[in-house]
């Protein structure tokens, strides 16, 4: 039995446990970014490429490659075909 009821399945497992490792990064870069911030020093800049790990794959939905898009997706995260769609659909 999974999580919420349904039947459980190792690929949903593994997709949100990669999934909250991401999420747990952005925290720490968060709050690292507002310590700095807070502390007197400034905040390291960074561009929105270098901080967005999706930015190739945005770039290529928006150009209307959203197959390739997916690819990038799948390859940069590990998420499953499924996930890394809906992931892109949304932008």
């Amino acid at each position: 039995m999974g999580l919420f009821g349904g039947s459980s399945d190792r690929g949903e497992l593994l997709e949100l446990q990669t999934r909250v490792g991401r999420l747990e990064e952005q925290v720490a870069h968060l709050s690292a970014a507002l310590a700095a911030t807070r502390s007197g020093g400034s905040a390291p800049v960074e561009s929105a490429a270098a901080t967005d790990q999706y930015a190739e794959a945005r770039a290529l939905a928006s150009s209307g490659h959203k197959i390739e898009a997916i690819k990038v997706v799948r390859e940069q995260s590990g998420l499953s075909l499924k996930a890394a769609k809906d992931l892109v659909e949304t932008w």
